[in-house]
């Protein structure tokens, strides 16, 4: 029995599908160079954002069209402290700077609404 105030969809059973492998789709089958594997670094410009916009949104396509909800993974996992400066950030990322390319919410979320993605 979840104790959870809005229990997450996933504890309810059936299926997720979740994305996987995003920087070597990125890498080898759109062709972006992502040094050290990070895929944050495509947020800087608009063009990085649409690809990490289509990505995702292959996926809920997928989901939706097997009736399965979607668990969408953050593209940020290596904008922790360490990593911006191997990519010769001056500081970490603002993660504010994220959210326009946030596939889970603003304009893209008309494209996967009907997909179930679990918040929380």
């Amino acid at each position: 029995m979840s104790t959870l105030k809005n229990p997450l969809p996933q504890m309810n059973g059936g299926l997720f599908l979740t994305d996987g492998g995003i920087e070597t789709t990125l890498i080898y089958h759109d062709g972006f160079d992502l040094p050290p594997f990070a895929a944050f670094d495509l947020f800087k410009d608009e063009r990085g954002i649409r690809a990490l916009r289509r990505y995702f949104a292959r996926h809920a396509s997928i989901a939706r069209q097997n009736g399965m909800g979607f668990i969408l993974e953050s593209a940020t996992w290596r904008a922790s402290r360490n990593w911006p400066q191997k990519l010769q950030y001056s500081a970490a990322p603002n993660p504010r700077g994220y959210r326009q390319g946030d596939p889970s919410g603003g304009e893209h979320q008309g494209q996967i609404r009907d997909t179930q993605i679990p918040k929380g």
